[in-house]
């Protein structure tokens, strides 16, 4: 049987901890994430959500039209979006003429992105002073609504 370091026990209850925080992060942003979709007579209640979905699919990877034609917002989430579209799309999971798959699909790519985040804000807290720090930055990155 292997024996387990000082460091190995010490880290253990931390990234178990961890892992907890970044599914409580995960489960709050995924939550909400089939509200207010378009349907045929009305908008979605999220007013520039409409013109990045759009803007995503302006860009049309097969001809390398990668302008989406939008700047209000750095391109590259734009991009990350499309390409996720058309992966679920190639694989059947997706109706890319359907707009409401395709805002499931762009809400979907927020909240792997969001999800991410408090993971990044514990290394850094890690980083910067310790690991205790980097998990309290982490748990509150995961419930902070932003």
């Amino acid at each position: 049987m292997r024996k387990l370091t000082a460091a190995a026990t010490a880290t253990t209850p931390a990234h178990a901890l961890l892992a907890a925080i970044l599914l409580l992060g995960l489960a709050l942003r995924a939550w909400g994430m089939l509200w207010s979709l378009p349907v045929s007579n009305s908008s979605s209640f999220h007013p520039d959500e409409i013109f990045q979905v759009l803007a995503a699919a302006n860009i049309d990877w097969r001809s390398l039209q990668l302008n989406p034609h939008f700047y209000n917002y750095g391109p590259m989430y734009l991009y990350l979006v499309s390409i996720f579209t058309h992966l679920l799309s190639a694989v059947g999971l997706l109706d890319a003429s359907n707009l409401c798959d395709r805002f499931v699909a762009a809400r979907f790519v927020t909240v792997i992105l969001g999800s991410l985040t408090p993971y990044f804000v514990y290394l850094a807290g890690r980083r910067i002073r310790d690991e205790k720090t980097g998990l309290i930055a982490a748990a509150i990155a995961a419930v902070v609504p932003i």
